[in-house]
């Protein structure tokens, strides 16, 4: 008995690299050991989306991946397939709430600012949400969108702008919309000033998301005067000796 104990007494004590289980039904690795009471969970999913959550210590269970020796293996980066039966129901969720997201779209470019009585339906989705971790419209994108937790993509963008666009004309700080903005901002992530950038940059580009080609695409040291005077100057020649010199005396 006094064996069993100790067993899930080390069990409870979480660290870096445990496979657990955390928020009801999540389950990932824990990377960072916050602090006594929080630690960073890194979600184990099998898309190419890095998810990581702060969660607090008491809240999560160390998952075995070895049922004879749950002790030594409990670190395996891999964690157990779930049954397909699962895996459809995950899918099925994600659909669903896809598909939320694209009516609440739908329904908000038909609201017009006359209807007094009716919340627009964008807005009202949005600040039902917001007690989310910020980002949390990006996990419910469909899945032909990519999603990066630096950046977004290209699709991505359009359609922040998109939303963006339906609340452009209505004030901020009072209104039927108040704080839509801040709600915005909120559900994908990113400040004001990264909104104003991919604005900017939208409309610059000619509607484009795409990357500017370089200035100087296609011109080489030997087709362009301009770039060998300005990579060819004293600095670089002297920088360029210096370590041609240092190469023969190191290799011969």
């Amino acid at each position: 008995m006094s064996a069993i104990l100790r067993t899930i007494d080390y069990l409870k004590s979480v660290r870096i690299g445990d496979y657990v289980q955390y928020n009801d039904e999540q389950f990932g690795y824990v990377i960072e050991i916050i602090d006594d009471d929080n630690v960073r969970i890194r979600e184990a999913t099998e898309t190419r989306r890095v998810e990581m959550d702060v969660v607090e210590t008491n809240t999560i269970r160390v998952v075995p991946l070895a049922g004879d020796k749950p002790l030594v293996d409990r670190n395996i980066r891999r964690p157990p397939s779930p049954p397909e039966d699962e895996k459809r129901l995950i899918m099925k969720d994600r659909l669903d709430e896809s598909q939320e997201l694209i009516n609440t779209m739908k329904l908000g470019i038909k609201w017009v600012d006359s209807q007094q009585t009716q919340t627009h339906p964008l807005y009202k989705y949005l600040k039902e949400n917001n007690t989310k971790a910020e980002g949390w419209i990006r996990k419910i994108l469909p899945k032909n969108i990519a999603i990066s937790e630096k950046d977004l993509s290209s699709d991505a963008k359009s359609i922040y702008i998109n939303q963006f666009a339906m609340f452009s004309g209505f004030p901020m700080t009072h209104g039927p919309l108040k704080d839509w903005q801040k709600y915005l901002y909120h559900a994908w992530g990113i400040s004001k000033w990264t909104s104003n950038r991919t604005l900017v940059r939208y409309y610059e580009r000619g509607f484009h998301h795409g990357r500017l080609p370089r200035a100087d695409k296609g011109f080489t040291l030997m087709n362009s005067p301009k770039k060998r005077k300005s990579v060819m100057t004293p600095f670089y020649v002297f920088k360029r000796e210096q370590t041609q010199r240092w190469y023969r005396n190191f290799t011969h």
